[in-house]
């Protein structure tokens, strides 16, 4: 028994290289704060596992931008330049408001670079 499909084998190898999953996965997406998301929070709520969340030199104070919660996701939240002396969250020496509050499952992969808390960092 013969068969004729009447497709080309270019044709053939390109629909089974994308029926067995020959994609590409996405690109990590990267939000900035406050370009993107005006706090850090709302930064971090967009943000799905893998994104970065690039952080504007400033200091960041208040609600939204404190107690900063991941959630469980594995983001990098980070500061555009990569100097924390440049990218402070703030707590203004509130009493239970801390920087970044991992409580979720978080592992390794969920990850703070260029930033500093003051006064005082609680991470668990």
């Amino acid at each position: 028994m013969s068969f004729e499909s009447g497709f080309t084998l270019p044709a053939v190898v390109a629909i089974s290289f994308c029926l067995v999953g020959g994609t590409r996965p996405a690109a990590a997406d990267i939000r900035h704060v406050p370009g993107d998301y005006p706090t850090l929070q709302e930064g971090i709520d967009a943000a799905v596992d893998g994104d970065e969340v690039v952080v504007a030199d400033g200091t960041w104070t208040g609600v939204c931008n404190t107690n900063l919660d991941f959630g469980g996701r594995l983001i990098t939240v980070r500061s555009d330049s990569g100097d924390p002396a440049l990218c402070i969250i703030d707590c203004e020496w509130v009493f239970e408001v801390r920087g970044f509050h991992f409580h979720s499952g978080e592992s390794d992969q969920a990850v703070v670079s260029g930033e500093r808390m003051t006064p005082w960092l609680r991470a668990r």
